[in-house]
């Protein structure tokens, strides 16, 4: 029991500690004259082997590495972005799915989220079976006012086919699941897929999270 209540004390103090870091960056911003036009949140999440942290690398500029390790915590980025003549402050969190983390946890990650990025690997069904229910998890701890977009984002393109058919997601399927998430969520939902490692369609994506953040009400797909 103490164990428990020890644990989710030190997600709460983890979780507004980089409240307070985000924030802080964004003051600074501000104290020097620099405050930009727009400011946008892009909560990612997805199995742990599906690359986001190599997509998260090659925003910033980092060659990519394979001997990358998966990605720990939840520890954000944040990313000046020149958009269209304005100035976009663009902070990324990669939430790793946890059934352990209570409810108000994941609320606490989510708060201000402007987008939602689901990833899953081409490569690995099972990821991509687990999609749903990385969409569930961000609607529950999404204020249900709100229709934050969410983007499916399938990773590794440049491997599909150096496995056997059975474990690879094809793009027909990932359109076809979006489609039906965007139908039973009534929320704008956009499918994509990319390769962290050739760099393709990640340009894209970014273009994607910034044109998503600044229009909730719009459909996208």
């Amino acid at each position: 029991m103490i164990f428990l209540v020890w644990r989710y004390i030190s997600w709460i103090i983890a979780i507004i500690a980089r409240w307070f870091i985000s924030c802080k960056s964004l003051c600074i911003i501000k104290d020097g004259g620099k405050m930009p036009e727009k400011y946008a949140k892009a909560v990612m999440t997805g199995v742990g082997s599906a690359g986001r942290t190599s997509i998260i690398n090659c925003f910033l500029g980092i060659k990519w590495d394979t001997k990358q390790t998966r990605s720990i915590g939840s520890q954000f980025i944040v990313k000046r972005v020149r958009y269209q003549d304005s100035t976009l402050i663009l902070q990324i969190w990669p939430l790793i799915y946890n059934q352990k983390r209570p409810l108000f946890a994941s609320q606490m990650y989510y708060r201000g989220a402007s987008v939602v990025v689901i990833v899953y690997s081409v490569i690995d069904r099972n990821s991509f079976i687990n999609v749903p229910e990385f969409v569930a998890e961000a609607h529950k701890s999404i204020d249900r006012h709100e229709k934050v977009p969410i983007i499916i984002l399938g990773n590794k393109v440049d491997l599909r086919n150096t496995v056997p058919s059975h474990k690879r997601v094809t793009t027909r399927e990932g359109e076809e699941l979006t489609q039906k998430l965007s139908y039973q969520m009534g929320s704008p939902f956009v499918f994509m897929e990319t390769s962290a490692k050739t760099g393709e369609n990640i340009k894209r994506f970014l273009t994607t999270i910034i044109e998503m953040s600044g229009d909730y009400s719009s459909s996208y797909y």
